[in-house]
């Protein structure tokens, strides 16, 4: 992947440690980052760097895989629904674990994630894509401060996508949950809560000159 765009001109990157920016493909080291406010809404905030080679200086990433579980015409998909329905229906704790899903992370039940959880015993950020897929393009070294969100990606529209890519926190717990969709469309939650949608636009006016806007849209 060489570049994730949103919204046909709004390049969106991450760092290591999970935070997510967006800057106008017409001016991409111009970075904007989301702040998350008292009141568990988010901004969108020209991003402060003291030192701009961050800006494109790439990393060794943590990389996991993500796999659908929507692919049921698939033989790879068939199988992982068919071991999902028997662990709930023989084991009451799996029951339990996916009401829980259901209640806080009801996107996880849409696929399987894969992740190498020996590498560290401090938390640390895996960036998870479908096979064949690869972020080396997208996340770069900027802060050292662990994200509070998780983050989907998803290709599409709310009502019609699907995930490209997922930041995950290992050995610990995340507070928020953060969905981008490729049309410009934002989710953002706290963990139990019910989404705030928002849209991301890039205000390319002469007197805004690229400037990255986070609207609310309810």
């Amino acid at each position: 992947m060489s570049q994730l765009i949103i919204n046909s001109d709004i390049i969106c990157s991450f760092d290591k440690f999970g935070n997510i920016y967006f800057s106008s493909i017409h001016s991409p080291d111009d970075l904007y980052d989301l702040t998350i406010t008292n009141k568990n809404t988010i901004e969108c905030e020209i991003y402060n760097n003291n030192n701009n080679n961050n800006n494109n200086k790439q990393i060794n990433l943590i990389q996991g895989e993500l796999v659908s579980l929507k692919l049921k015409d698939t033989l790879k998909g068939k199988i992982i629904n068919e071991m999902e329905d028997k662990s709930y229906d023989t084991d009451s704790e799996n029951e339990l674990c996916e009401d829980v899903v259901k209640n806080y992370y009801p996107e996880d039940l849409e696929y399987n994630e894969y992740i190498d959880k020996e590498l560290s015993r401090e938390p640390f950020f895996s960036f998870n894509v479908p096979k064949d897929y690869n972020l080396n393009n997208v996340v770069f070294d900027r802060e050292d401060i662990l994200a509070l969100h998780d983050t989907l990606i998803y290709n599409g529209i709310p009502s019609e996508c699907n995930l490209i890519a997922k930041t995950t926190l290992v050995n610990d717990l995340v507070l928020y949950r953060l969905c981008v969709y490729t049309s410009g469309d934002i989710k953002f939650r706290s963990i139990g809560s019910n989404d705030i949608n928002y849209k991301i636009n890039n205000d390319n006016n002469n007197n805004n000159n690229n400037k990255i806007t986070l609207t609310c849209s309810q």
